[in-house]
């Protein structure tokens, strides 16, 4: 049998950025994101920016950026887990 859930290619990347204190976070599979209605479903959740390029949502101390294509930016952590704990919560 085979399992392509486990396979390491359907799994969010992530790359702690140096010196920045922040994890980037990528999906497995490229996805385009409505950032609209992305951060019309985060204002429930904190304080918003949106923009046509990105989503801001700012939960202290942290500070979650989504891009069209997915990628995200977990700012005010270095700590790979928590970063992906942090995305998957408010950013699915």
């Amino acid at each position: 049998p085979t399992y392509p859930f486990l396979s390491a290619s359907n799994h969010t990347r992530t790359a702690v950025l140096c010196g920045r204190d922040t994890v980037q976070i990528r999906p497995p599979a490229p996805v385009k994101r409505d950032l609209e209605a992305e951060a019309a479903k985060l204002a429930q959740q904190g304080r918003v920016e949106f923009n046509g390029y990105l989503v801001t949502l700012h939960i202290a101390p942290h500070r979650l950026v989504l891009f069209q294509d997915g990628r995200a930016l977990v700012h005010g952590t270095s700590d790979e887990a928590e970063a992906k704990s942090l995305y998957h919560r408010y950013l699915g």
